[in-house]
């Protein structure tokens, strides 16, 4: 999860910004508690686990592109949002 922050400064030849290190390691920090999460939903057998699992599928889709929208700035175009639209639909029928 480090690399894709500190590549830049490695391939001109210097040592990567503190700051993308520690933002590395927090989304990593983050990223394993939430899959710590998705592992006790499957693991309880008392919930439906067959409504939790496409909801998370879809949900992290989501929040990846509205991540790339706030982040790095991509245009928001009538494809993307439309599919985001589909999906909190989807999420909705879902649950």
């Amino acid at each position: 999860m480090v690399a894709p922050y500190a590549l830049p400064g490695m391939v001109a030849g210097h040592i990567p910004l503190t700051r993308l290190i520690v933002f590395g390691v927090f989304a990593g920090a983050i990223n394993g508690l939430g899959m710590l999460a998705y592992g006790r939903i499957l693991s309880n057998t008392g919930l439906n686990v067959s409504k939790y699992v496409p909801v998370v599928a879809v949900i992290s889709i989501a929040t990846a592109a509205i991540g790339a929208f706030i982040a790095f700035k991509e245009p928001v175009t009538l494809q993307k949002s439309l599919g985001l639209i589909f999906a909190a639909i989807a999420v909705w029928l879902l649950s």
